[in-house]
């Protein structure tokens, strides 16, 4: 990567947060059986299943919707706040708040609460037009108790998108400027006709120095105004 300027994510620099509002230092995919967070084979998923208590998710998740009516149609009480992209059952959450989620299926319905709580969050992006090729992306933990909960990455690709692969950090020398030991691999939920690819995977870090790949650096979203860095944004929980 000689010859080009790297650009770090530094979870200390409050000017990289796109959002500081901090609501509950553990996912509640730790409380909850009906979370599979993904691995490096699976997405991310939930069992939709009747019941009366809230889902709890956070912004910027996504989650495959494991339901026990076949081919179900999907809707939402309120798409500024829960998305479902119904061709591939996966649910998005896009803002902060509640939503009804249902599945539909003939004269059967489960209808849920979904609860979207907000996260720390940080950004490589901006408004300006796009081309694939990005390049790995930084990643400076300063905290002992630092948790991922989601990593976001864009494959806009012309418009078409890209089958979602897979997200991986790496350990990272800053001295040797050398990528180190894989720390974890994770496989994407596809978004919005595959422009986006979300790997929910609520992973721990330690203090140190990241770098975070995409399996498509072919389609990975990138321009100048990131120096050729993907566009990515990742979601996690500090203390």
């Amino acid at each position: 990567m000689k010859g080009r300027k790297r650009r770090l994510i530094n979870i200390l620099l409050a000017t990289l947060l796109v959002f500081a509002i901090f609501t509950n230092s553990a996912a509640p995919a730790n409380a909850a059986s009906i979370f599979t967070m993904a691995s490096a084979k699976k997405t991310a998923s939930i069992k939709f299943v009747a019941g009366k208590a809230k889902i709890k998710i956070y912004l910027g998740d996504a989650y495959k919707l494991n339901c026990n009516l076949n081919n179900p149609k999907w809707s939402t009480s309120n798409k500024d706040v829960i998305r479902v992209d119904a061709a591939k059952n996966t649910l998005y959450a896009v803002g902060v708040g509640t939503a009804t989620v249902t599945a539909k299926k003939g004269g059967k319905k489960i209808s849920r609460k979904v609860e979207v709580q907000a996260l720390k969050g940080m950004t490589i992006s901006n408004t300006a037009a796009v081309s694939g090729g990005g390049t790995p992306v930084y990643l400076t933990v300063g905290s002992e108790n630092f948790s991922i909960q989601s990593i976001i990455t864009y494959h806009y690709n012309g418009g078409k998108g890209k089958k979602p692969g897979t997200i991986s950090i790496y350990k990272y020398n800053k001295d040797t400027q050398k990528r180190g030991k894989k720390v974890f691999t994770v496989k994407a939920n596809g978004l919005f006709g595959n422009t986006y690819w979300n790997a929910t995977c609520l992973k721990k870090l330690s203090k140190g120095y990241y770098v975070v790949e995409d399996s498509n650096p072919k389609t990975w979203s990138q321009n100048t105004d990131t120096d050729g860095a993907g566009f990515t944004w990742i979601y996690y929980t500090s203390d």
